[in-house]
């Protein structure tokens, strides 16, 4: 339900107001004298009558305004018609990472610039999300949150602290960022990952197979406690950061798939205008 504006409410309210105001005069003594009952219905039919013709009035001219811009957006819409069917071809992706590549085509597109800002601020939306849902950098983003929270104990290494003029030189155990990246890239090749028919993680990999693979980029054995890392990565599938990760992807499709079906039904109406 829309909300009803200031300016709307000041309007109501004076006109509500003026009757009670007439009907409270009636009520003291003046020095001079109202008219019959008959007068003051008379006044109060004209007074509504009034009201209702002037609200007649401004919805008719606010009808004809908003049908004169949409016929005006609809002829601008047809106008620049190739852009839009471009745009439209361009959502119909199985991967997202796909659509990374084709909405900065689109962008150069010397048609762009005459794209209403309706469709742009949407595709702007799902542009700013794909960096935490896509099959490349959303994946990544999502191991490296799994991996920091449950395997970083399992994983971190010694680093040396370099001296310099405020602290010493020391050794500590930490997971920095290079070597963390250089894991994750290593554990997905241990990860079967199906999204386009089912969202599905698998690891595909033994044991012994994840122990060669993490092996190769760590500075440390990790015979030790392969065992609890291959049990930990054996979970993430059911894990909070696995959901969160679905839930942006299906979100940014069903998004995708909205800017689609309002294009097509842009188009329809455009076609039969």
């Amino acid at each position: 339900m829309k909300k009803i504006s200031l300016r709307y409410k000041l309007i109501l309210v004076i006109f509500i107001a003026i009757p009670i105001v007439v009907a409270g005069l009636m009520e003291i003594n003046l020095p001079f004298s109202f008219y019959r009952n008959n007068d003051w219905i008379g006044f109060f039919a004209s007074y509504f009558g009034a009201i209702i013709g002037v609200i007649g009035v401004y919805e008719v001219m606010r009808f004809d305004q908003k049908k004169r811009d949409e016929e005006r957006k609809d002829e601008m819409f047809l106008n620049h018609l190739p852009i839009y069917r471009k745009i439209e071809s361009s959502l119909v992706v199985s991967r997202l990472t796909k659509l990374r590549e084709s909405l900065f085509d689109i962008e150069k597109d010397p048609g762009w610039d005459m794209v209403d800002s309706r469709t742009k601020r949407k595709l702007m939306q799902i542009k700013q999300s794909l960096y935490y849902c896509d099959e490349v950098n959303g994946f990544h983003h999502f191991m490296q949150s799994y991996i920091m929270k449950n395997l970083y104990d399992d994983i971190k290494i010694t680093v040396q602290i370099q001296a310099d003029e405020y602290t010493e030189a020391a050794e500590i155990e930490d997971v920095p960022i290079e070597y963390l990246d250089m894991f994750i890239d290593a554990v997905k090749k241990c990860f079967d990952l199906e999204l386009e028919t089912e969202y599905r993680l698998v690891i595909k990999s033994s044991r012994n197979e994840m122990l060669e693979i993490i092996s190769k980029v760590s500075q440390r054995d990790f015979t030790n406690n392969i065992d609890v890392i291959f049990k930990k990565l054996s979970r993430i599938d059911r894990s909070d950061e696995w959901a969160y990760y679905i839930s942006k992807h299906q979100h940014t499709f069903s998004q995708i798939d909205g800017i689609r079906n309002e294009i097509n039904r842009r188009i329809e109406k455009a076609l039969n205008y």
